[in-house]
């Protein structure tokens, strides 16, 4: 499946300090996964946080849209 992300996905993973494998890891091991307006919402425990990762999947893609940490 082809990964995509935002500008601003991007923007954020640099100014919080967000690696493209921790993204990775939320999306594929989650602790928690919520599918509301069309987007999903994965979240998964770190070492560093709570990572939050907001996306859309297609039949083939899955487009970050944004990461923040709680």
């Amino acid at each position: 499946m082809r990964m995509e992300y935002s500008r601003h996905a991007r923007e954020q993973m640099e100014e919080r300090g967000i690696t493209s494998q921790d993204v990775l890891d939320a999306l594929h091991f989650p602790d928690a996964t919520v599918k509301r307006y069309g987007q999903y919402f994965a979240r998964r425990n770190l070492d560093r946080g709570v990572l939050c990762v907001a996306y859309e999947r297609g039949a083939s893609y899955i487009k970050i849209i944004t990461v923040w940490w709680l």
